[in-house]
This record gives structure tokens, C-alpha cells and sequence, in this order.
């Protein structure tokens, strides 16, 4: 797994040098028509794909005895940013380096069981590096298509409440306080995506995103009170596999 992203990390060195190297040389002046780099901000909303979103009601909320791998995500936000560097006549085709945040939260429902005060959200965070081929169809309206590749930051928010924490069952009776925090992971990201501009200035896209997957680990704080007063106790657990998948829909500015 470290050889592979150390070769994703190469890769997107390379390319990034290669794009920097090129726009260095680059000494024509930007015209309307032939700009060579261009910037866009990205807002919309993303929809959990297969194990990502599947959600059972009349199965455990997240993670609670981590017999399945089903991350129940419900539907987030996205909001990105966009880097396009041209290297062909009118626009047309380009290298492109991107950046985007989004964010899910678990459904709802968790919320509901044995006393859950804050439920876990996912926050992910993928660096990539693509191209972006735009076809004009008139003066005011192009298509488009791009696809990249590149590395994920997956976050997930901690959960806490009181009463049930996997094996310990005695807690349900107690009401004594657990906190499950998660560790922070590094995937595989990848993207590609369709769409529509508008005037050379708003764009609507369609994209589906696959940001890999990985064993969920961290640390559990729960509360016992063995001994008549209230003790705090860690260990580490693993659980559940989540695989990552969305569909994303969002509009863009392109400055």
C-alpha cells in the first residue's frame, strides 16, 4: 500500500512539474479566446453510491458491532476548486489540478439509537491531477469532459454518546459516556465527469468520484464504574470497510 502511494505521489510530482514548466514558458498574452490558464470555484451536491450509502434500519448504526461494511452516508456537499492549464487552440484541451471538500453525514436514524448525542460525518478531501477536453458548440456554449487521478484525506468526526459500545453491554444499563474517535486515512482518489458551460463563465457538471476505501481503525473512551466511581477506559478497535463512492452534481464560476 505505501509503495503504491509513493508511485501516485511520483506521478503527481511529475505532472505537476511538467504543467509548471510549461506555463513558465508560456510568454503569449491571454485573449478571450486563447487563454492558457484558467481558475473556477465548484458548488453542489454529492449522493453516497453502494456500500457508502447502504443504510439498514434493522441492522446497527454505524459501527456499533462492525459485522458489516455498509457506511451509511447520507446525501452531502461538495464544494471545489479547479486549475486548467491549455495546451491546444481554443481551449480545447488541457491538464487540470483540482481540490475538492466534501461532506456527509450518517443518517439520521443513527441518532435515535441508545442515546447517541453526536453521530459521525465523513470528511474527505481529494488532491487530483486530470485533463479537461472542451468542444464549443457556439460562441456561447461548449461541452465538456475530464477525468483525474490523485490522493484522498479521509476524515471521520467522532461519535459519542451513552449506553451501548459494541461488546460492552453492561453500559446500556449505566448510562455511562463512550467516544469513539476515528484515524485519518489516505486513499486512492479518482474522478470523471461531464458537462455544459455557459458563456465561457458558469458550467453545470455531473461527475462520479471514487475515493477508495480502507479498514476503519481508532480509539474508544468509555466510562465503567467497577469500583463505585467512575473510571475512563481506552482501547483501540477496528472496524468496518469503508468504500467510497458518490455521485456528484454541481455548478461552477470561471474566472
Amino acid at each position: 500500500m505505501k509503495k503504491s502511494f509513493r508511485k501516485i505521489a511520483c506521478l503527481i510530482a511529475i505532472a505537476a512539474t511538467t504543467m509548471g514548466a510549461a506555463m513558465a514558458q508560456e510568454a503569449e498574452p491571454a485573449t478571450a479566446g486563447n487563454k492558457k490558464l484558467e481558475f473556477s470555484v465548484h458548488l453542489g451536491g454529492s449522493i453516497p453510491m453502494g456500500g457508502f450509502e447502504t443504510c439498514d434500519e434493522e441492522l446497527p448504526p454505524f459501527m456499533v458491532l462492525g459485522h458489516n461494511n455498509y457506511a451509511q452516508a447520507n446525501m452531502g456537499l461538495n464544494l471545489g476548486g479547479k486549475i486548467k492549464y491549455n495546451i491546444s487552440p481554443n481551449n480545447r484541451f488541457g491538464f487540470m489540478a483540482t481540490i475538492d471538500l466534501f461532506y456527509n453525514s450518517a443518517f439520521s436514524y443513527v441518532k435515535d439509537y441508545k442515546d447517541v448525542e453526536d453521530i459521525p460525518s465523513y470528511i474527505n478531501i481529494p488532491l487530483m491531477l486530470g485533463i479537461n477536453y472542451d468542444y464549443n458548440i457556439t460562441t456561447d456554449l461548449s461541452i465538456w469532459g475530464e477525468a483525474g487521478v490523485g490522493a484522498n484525506l479521509r476524515i471521520i468526526t467522532p461519535w459519542t454518546g451513552k449506553g451501548l459500545t459494541g461488546s460492552n453491554d453492561y453500559l446500556a444499563s449505566e448510562e455511562l459516556a463512550y467516544e469513539y474517535k476515528y484515524d485519518n486515512a489516505i486513499t486512492l482518489a479518482a474522478q470523471v465527469g461531464i458537462g455544459a458551460k455557459l458563456m465561457d463563465k458558469f458550467s453545470l457538471g455531473i461527475h462520479y468520484y471514487y475515493l477508495g476505501y480502507d479498514v476503519v481503525h481508532g480509539t474508544v473512551n468509555y466510562e465503567t464504574n467497577h469500583t463505585g466511581g467512575i473510571e475512563v477506559n481506552k482501547s483501540v478497535f477496528k472496524g468496518i470497510i469503508v468504500n467510497t463512492s458518490m455521485l456528484v452534481v454541481r455548478m461552477g464560476y470561471h474566472f
